[in-house]
């Protein structure tokens, strides 16, 4: 994809990027455990309708959800079409509707095409390597990270990070029938300190992965050749070091450990071409270190405990750091990054 074509049409041009400027994970399981073919982002097909679930009990409604919701009841979940015949099996009440939803990268995360904002849905099943149902942990984490986070931001030290507000969700939990499905709204404005000044947003895997349909530059390489800057400093000081100095204050200042794979974090980019922020999204896979906020006098009391806690009596802690930082960061993000300062710009690695 040309860099002209998303600053005219930075909406557009985003849905574009998330299903088909993605190389999809270097696990190689992206393209294994899919979604059905009308529903996979890797499809040709431009959209697909959400399914609802309709319980006779109290669906729950937790945080605040935009007014469209309120079409539909209270006792209505959105749910994912691949979900529908599982439920029916199971003599639950689900409905077609006329909400038209674009897949992400992520497959089962959508975004709504007539209304603001993304909906993260319940998967029973696998995607890549992981089950994605979305239950009653992931929801509360969902939320409180997201507030957790706003407060974090407040304090004027993440002048260039940003997150993607996760501010409502519907629960329905029955141990009587065993069930427990959730969905989460995730807003589309990010919240941070330079959010007015993004003109558009990449996803951080679409900077070196292939277009499916064209054959053009990485994007970032024609993103350094607009910017007019030093390949080498934007390498250093605008992408890698931008992630480190972040990823370390958000440790250390807030005793949190973000999961930063290149789907998770995103470039929020100015009329200049320049980063003005770091955009984390996903917010559910956010680890809290116990033992760092103590140190710090931060803690928090999550209604989600003890989902993604950390502590360092716990054997492997030292390993699920390494395996943030390291792996998710270092693999999935430096690496790519190097590779293409050291292939297209003849950068020295080291």
């Amino acid at each position: 994809m040309l860099l002209n074509q998303i600053v005219n049409e930075p909406q557009k041009a985003l849905i574009y990027l998330e299903r088909y400027v993605n190389n999809g994970s270097p696990s190689g399981f992206t393209k294994i455990n899919q979604t059905a073919y009308e529903t996979s982002p890797l499809s040709d097909r431009e959209f697909f309708y959400l399914d609802l679930l309709c319980m006779d009990d109290l669906v729950e409604t937790i945080g605040i959800l935009p007014d469209f919701f309120e079409e539909f009841g209270h006792e209505v979940i959105f749910i994912h079409p691949d979900m529908s015949k599982m439920y029916k099996k199971k003599n639950y009440n689900t409905k077609k509707s006329r909400i038209r939803v674009c897949p992400m990268s992520s497959f089962r995360t959508v975004k709504f095409l007539d209304f603001p904002g993304y909906a993260k849905l319940n998967y029973n099943g696998i995607i890549g390597r992981i089950d994605r149902s979305l239950t009653d942990k992931h929801v509360y984490s969902s939320l409180e990270m997201t507030n957790f986070l706003k407060g974090a931001l407040r304090k004027g030290i993440y002048h260039n990070l940003s997150f993607f507000p996760e501010s409502g969700a519907k629960l329905y939990k029955s141990e009587k029938d065993d069930i427990n499905i959730g969905m989460v709204y995730r807003e589309e404005k990010a919240f941070g300190d330079k959010v007015n000044e993004i003109k558009y947003i990449l996803p951080m895997f679409s900077l070196f992965a292939h277009d499916r349909n064209r054959q053009d530059d990485f994007l970032l390489i024609q993103l350094i050749r607009e910017s007019g800057k030093n390949p080498e400093e934007y390498f250093l000081n605008d992408l890698i070091f931008n992630i480190i100095d972040n990823y370390f204050k958000l440790l250390l200042n807030e005793g949190i450990q973000p999961e930063w794979h290149a789907q998770n974090l995103l470039l929020g980019i100015d009329n200049h071409h320049s980063i003005v922020s770091l955009i984390m999204r996903d917010l559910e896979s956010i680890d809290i270190d116990q033992t760092l906020q103590e140190s710090i006098g931060n803690c928090t009391n999550f209604k989600s405990y003890p989902y993604k806690y950390l502590n360092s009596r716990q054997y492997n802690y030292q390993i699920k750091h390494s395996f943030m930082y390291d792996f998710k960061i270092g693999e999935y993000v430096f690496n790519p990054i190097i590779k293409c300062a050291t292939e297209c710009f003849k950068l020295n690695k080291n």
